[in-house]
């Protein structure tokens, strides 16, 4: 964390921080405003507006996360406070460790309480790892792309199998062919000619509408939602 402010009760707005940082679809000055409010919050006063990390990095977002981003922000807030108390959890050297290895630190934050839930846990992939990890926010998203590009794979359907790892480094593999092919230095899925090839329901915020996003709707956990959802296919009668 940013660590501008060292009362343990203003962390908060570093949160806030962090939750934003790889959005493009609010403005940097409401970025700040929220981060102000926070800080307010704690009774301090001299909020650091003149800090690096509040200038333009907040201008860079990277995408619109969708709706379930807003609509879940306290999981998402509660996911990355038990993510640092893990982290802090570990030895310095425990840490390096999983700073110098992508895909280690990639299997340690999916396995975390929620981790492979969280959007957070993409988006804080992409943010530290960018030449190993694509800006995609949902698991739903990445198996599409796989599935719609990816020519090597015997059975497409064993995608949804796949843990979020493996989907990662398929999906690793997908952007790498797609950049030789084209001669690009960067791939972005969400441009609207290579979205429409992979992504047939474009809902608001560029977010195609499966299960993992009804069940964010919902604000029900996966154990609840798959009971449901077996319940509907088999018609049984239930009471939700």
């Amino acid at each position: 964390m940013i660590l501008l402010h060292q009362k343990q009760n203003s962390y908060g707005w570093e949160i806030t921080w962090l939750f934003h940082l790889i959005v493009d679809s609010v403005k940097s000055v409401t970025k700040r405003d929220r981060m102000m409010t926070v800080w307010e919050w704690t009774g301090e006063s001299g909020f650091p507006d003149k800090h690096w990390a509040l200038g333009e990095v907040l201008d860079r977002g990277i995408l619109n996360p969708g709706r379930g981003y807003w609509g879940h922000q306290w999981r998402e807030y509660r996911f990355i406070v038990m993510m640092m108390l893990e982290w802090y959890g570990h030895s310095g050297e425990k840490q390096i460790s999983l700073l110098n290895d992508p895909w280690t630190f990639a299997d340690w934050i999916y396995n975390l309480k929620d981790g492979s839930q969280r959007q957070f846990s993409h988006a804080i992939l992409f943010l530290l790892f960018p030449d190993e990890f694509e800006p995609i926010m949902t698991i739903d998203h990445k198996r599409k792309i796989i599935k719609t590009f990816h020519r090597t794979l015997d059975d497409p359907t064993e995608v949804d199998k796949m843990d979020h790892v493996s989907i990662d480094k398929l999906l690793l593999e997908v952007s790498s062919t797609l950049r030789s092919k084209r001669r690009l230095n960067e791939i972005n899925f969400y441009d609207s000619e290579l979205k429409r090839v992979w992504l047939e329901d474009e809902s608001e915020g560029g977010e195609g509408y499966g299960l993992e996003t009804a069940m964010r709707d919902l604000f029900m956990e996966e154990p609840q939602f798959c009971r449901i959802l077996e319940s509907l296919k088999q018609n049984k009668n239930m009471i939700l």
